[in-house]
């Protein structure tokens, strides 16, 4: 029963893969949430990895699983769908964070992981690097804006985490992960500052739009009692007009 169940798995898969396949030569190889083939692929992407056994392997699906959802998430806000983007955004987070369970889970086993560890970290600053790009866009709206601000700060702290874990590790070659773990923090650091960039263009840009706001508010005040004056002149004009005529 499960062989066959396995087989069918198997075949659903490899169909699905060539859909993709010839989707990729026609230029659409982003299966969007908008897609008709996207729920099969998603249910697809769960049996895999329920079938899947090797920490490795289940951490390689996670990984590649979050930078789907990262690349899925681009290609809505490039739709202007910020909600579907933000939902999106949350799933990659979801995908780190299963893998640090996946992780933590096998080590209680006693596997030694250092390597996929590292390995795990350059793949979630990459993603990184990607989300504080996709921030510092001009064109992106306020709400993604604090929506991408959200899931940096998420990721900020599974990376954190992982490096942690890394330095907790003995190892013969210390020399060697002392590095990596700077080469790490460097580029969280830059990441961070990138961040921090984008988050005060942000701020900067909501002020300047409060401020033009306040200048319409203003405006607008300024026309009402303008036309309040006209209105007033006008009527003092019409009773000294039917003085005059009663008058004569």
């Amino acid at each position: 029963m499960k062989q066959t169940f396995i087989l069918s798995a198997v075949a659903l898969f490899s169909l699905t893969s060539f859909t993709l396949a010839v989707s990729a030569e026609d230029g659409s190889a982003i299966i969007t949430p908008d897609s008709l083939l996207y729920e099969t692929t998603r249910e697809i992407e769960e049996v895999v990895y329920d079938l899947t056994e090797e920490t490795e392997n289940k951490v390689d699906l996670q990984t590649e699983y979050a930078e789907k959802r990262l690349e899925e998430a681009e290609e809505e806000l490039e739709q202007g769908d910020t909600e579907q983007a933000e939902a999106l955004l949350e799933e990659v987070t979801e995908h780190e964070q299963e893998t640090e369970a996946v992780i933590e889970e096998a080590e209680t086993t006693g596997e030694d992981l250092a390597a996929l560890r590292e390995k795990l970290i350059n793949k979630m600053a990459e993603r990184r690097e990607k989300m504080t790009a996709l921030m510092s866009r001009e064109n992106l709206p306020e709400q993604a804006k604090r929506g991408m601000a959200k899931a940096l700060e998420n990721q900020a702290r599974a990376l954190t985490k992982a490096l942690e874990a890394i330095e907790k590790v003995d190892t013969d070659e210390d020399e060697e992960l002392d590095d990596l773990i700077d080469d790490m923090d460097d580029q969280a650091d830059d990441s961070l500052e990138a961040e921090a960039e984008a988050l005060e263009a942000l701020k900067e840009s909501e002020e300047e739009r409060l401020e033009e706001i306040e200048e319409q508010q203003e405006a607008e005040e300024k026309q009402a009692e303008a036309l309040e004056e006209a209105a007033e002149k006008q009527k003092k004009a019409e009773e000294k007009a039917a003085e005059q005529l009663k008058k004569s």
